[in-house]
């Protein structure tokens, strides 16, 4: 997971990187014929299909026309909603672990209001 973390100044940001630098093998060929060779086109690649988004501009860069799948550079990116669900999900986390540690009732992590009144 040392890839998916980078450090920002004093925070730690969360990025999707592939580890491998090898076509994927549910998409072997696809990735053969799209990677050609380069080895951080297929990390490109695998990264934005790690990310569950489909293939678009999204990962594009800013100051370049046209997407294409060649120019990803995903591991460039901090996504914001990656960022959001990771820091809610380190805050439940480190309050289950509080809270089993001191031996009480788990808090309502959720964060959603009480309709109860």
């Amino acid at each position: 997971a040392a890839g998916h973390a980078v450090q920002v100044g004093d925070f730690t940001l969360n990025r999707f990187h592939a580890e491998t630098q090898e076509p994927r093998p549910e998409s072997y060929r696809e990735d053969l014929q799209t990677c050609a060779g380069r080895g951080e086109v297929c990390r490109q690649v695998a990264s934005v299909a790690e990310t569950g988004w489909d293939f678009s501009s999204r990962w594009a860069p800013a100051t370049r026309g046209a997407f294409h799948v060649n120019a990803s550079e995903v591991t460039r990116i901090l996504p914001v909603d990656l960022n959001a669900i990771m820091y809610n999900f380190e805050r439940t986390l480190a309050a289950m672990s509080e809270a089993v540690a001191l031996r009480r009732p788990l808090p309502d992590v959720r964060g959603r209001p009480s309709y109860a009144d």
